[in-house]
């Protein structure tokens, strides 16, 4: 079973919204975008280690209503719907469960299903805790975790579930605790003989005690039994870290936070691999297997390449049947691995105070790469585009796919992130741009504007249709090339027109550069790569060598975009 959809409806900055999940989600978005809200609110739902209190949870917004709560729709395995009570399966084999946070009276307390597709007035399965323990669990892994949290052994740990799983399986026909068991009848035998100096014992105390009861046909028994699995867990299992340089243990605080999360993770990623899903049931009872994985901040601590190890390690577990990864991020590193498949990013951002979430449906998706292809009609043949080869019609939307994950780098994906995203053709223009931002020649009104190089003007309506799906705010900038004739001027044209045509409800204004670049700032540089082209102008830039009424032409340009208005 894994959890298909959250539905949050009045909590904390959260109204009402609803994202999809997959086996490996991430929520991605600025810094108070709402991230550790919406898995706080997965986190009420299943209770762990976070109950709803009314003064914190309900929304200081005016609502519609005044109730808040979580609904969570399931997708079941094939067997998991062949067990579940017939009235709980909807369409596609798939169950919803709603939990109820506020008002709190007796009729709404708990867990209550969607039966025959409405929502019922009965609790799921009957009873609250019946039906939570059928929901699965959930780990939660907060941005400042501490290791010992994970690895002790006098409570709830994913050390001591790990090692509880694994003594339960073995004590059942160990010798070696048949053997302590007996030893400890030795000694229990033995040391109630035993006496301190003043000749004191424990049979001698059960002696007095008994002399004492006689009369009333009772007798009183000492005895030291041998310890349960949770037992010796509890109180005879220790463990260390050894630093393997000097060989001796250490605290944990002494070795490094990313090491701890790195342990952290380790812990998790092995028992879920140890601890397999049950057998089927004798009884056709329905019993899902689902543990859920919340983790902020995974990259917290960490540099690049251990991200890529962590990565690695969390779509292991999330591939694992009955095993589910959310993670709300701030790593344009971390959010560039997991581009391959965009329908997982969830983008959350502030809008008048509340929460809002976007995320690209296969259904959207499928659209914006059938707006993406529509440059084939416009400029023409696939041969007239760069980078395009010789590609089948039939894969057209895989390759799409391709070149999303390919473009979007760490160093891109950092616009996941932006308020505004300003997209220019080349290389020279995004390293201008940045630097008049960073010298104040720019002043950029937003809290943080992106500037984004596309390779081209080909590319620059893909982006348009990802950053409009998202709800990412963003102005386009490109050269008209008004020099070109003939085909070249038609095909320029075209493209103009394609920029036009993929305007969205977050685009927030287009301009073009009259010429180039070049030709805009009244330079003359020779047709070398974009690199060495880039670096000529930002080095007359940096040295004064630009006409200062060229340059202040290209920064009113440029500032008024980043204002959002259209030339």
């Amino acid at each position: 079973m894994r959890i298909r959809e959250v539905q949050i409806h009045n909590y904390r900055s959260i109204a009402d919204e609803r994202v999809v999940l997959g086996g490996y989600s991430l929520l991605i978005g600025a810094n108070n975008a709402g991230k550790s809200n919406l898995i706080d609110a997965i986190r009420t739902f299943y209770e762990k280690d976070l109950k709803f209190d009314v003064g914190r949870d309900l929304p200081k917004f005016a609502s519609l209503d005044n109730e808040s709560w979580v609904e969570i729709e399931y997708q079941l395995s094939p067997y998991e719907a062949s067990t579940i009570k017939p009235e709980y399966l909807a369409d596609g084999g798939r169950c919803r469960v709603r939990r109820w946070f506020y008002p709190q009276d007796k009729a709404k307390a708990g867990f209550l299903g969607y039966e025959n597709n409405s929502l019922s007035e009965n609790m799921f399965y009957g009873w609250k805790n019946v039906g939570q323990a059928k929901l699965g669990s959930v780990i939660y892994v907060p941005a400042t975790s501490r290791l010992d949290e994970h690895t002790k052994l006098s409570g709830p740990s994913a050390l001591r579930d790990l090692i509880n799983d694994i003594l339960k399986s073995i004590v059942k026909s160990s010798a070696a605790y048949i053997e302590l068991r007996n030893q400890f009848k030795t000694f229990e035998s033995l040391v109630k003989l035993e006496e301190t100096p003043d000749k004191r014992s424990l049979g001698g105390l059960e002696g007095r005690i008994n002399d004492e009861l006689g009369e009333w046909g009772a007798k009183f028994n000492l005895e030291v039994v041998s310890p349960e699995v949770e037992e010796i867990i509890k109180t005879l299992i220790k463990h260390s870290i050894v630093d393997s340089s000097l060989d001796v243990p250490l605290e944990s605080s002494a070795f490094g936070h990313g090491f701890q999360r790195h342990l952290i993770l380790t812990l998790i990623r092995i028992s879920a691999s140890y601890t397999s899903p049950d057998p089927e049931p004798k009884k056709r009872e329905f019993a899902p297997d689902l543990q859920l994985l919340l983790f902020e901040e995974p990259e917290a601590f960490l540099h690049p390449q251990q991200q890529d190890v962590l990565d690695a390690n969390l779509r292991v577990l999330a591939a694992q049947e009955g095993r589910q990864v959310l993670i709300a991020t701030h790593s344009s590193q971390f959010v560039s691995y997991n581009t391959d498949d965009l329908v997982d990013l969830v983008r959350l951002f502030r809008n008048d105070g509340r929460t809002c979430a976007r995320q690209i449906s296969r259904d959207q998706l499928k659209e914006v790469f059938e707006d993406n292809l529509a440059i084939t009609e416009l400029v023409g043949a696939v041969k007239d585009i760069p980078d395009r080869g010789d590609i089948d019609s039939q894969l057209e939307h895989a390759m799409e796919g391709v070149r999303h994950f390919l473009w979007l780098n760490p160093e891109r994906s950092a616009l996941f992130f932006a308020d505004l995203v300003l997209i220019v053709e080349g290389l020279s223009e995004q390293v201008l741009v940045k630097y008049l931002i960073k010298t104040g020649e720019i002043k950029a009104p937003t809290k943080w504007a992106f500037v984004l190089e596309t390779w081209g003007i080909y590319n620059m309506h893909r982006f348009m249709n990802l950053l409009g799906a998202l709800g990412i705010k963003h102005a386009v900038l490109y050269d008209d090339d008004g020099t070109k004739e003939g085909a070249q001027k038609i095909k320029q044209e075209k493209l103009a027109s394609l920029i036009e045509k993929s305007r969205n409800g977050s685009t927030v204004g287009i301009d073009s550069i009259p010429g180039n670049l070049e030709s805009f700032l009244g330079i003359e540089i020779d047709k070398d790569d974009r690199w060495k082209k880039a670096a000529k102008i930002l080095l007359r830039a940096m040295s004064g060598k630009i006409l200062p009424e060229r340059l202040d032409a290209f920064k009113a340009k440029v500032g008024k975009l980043l204002r959002g208005a259209d030339e």
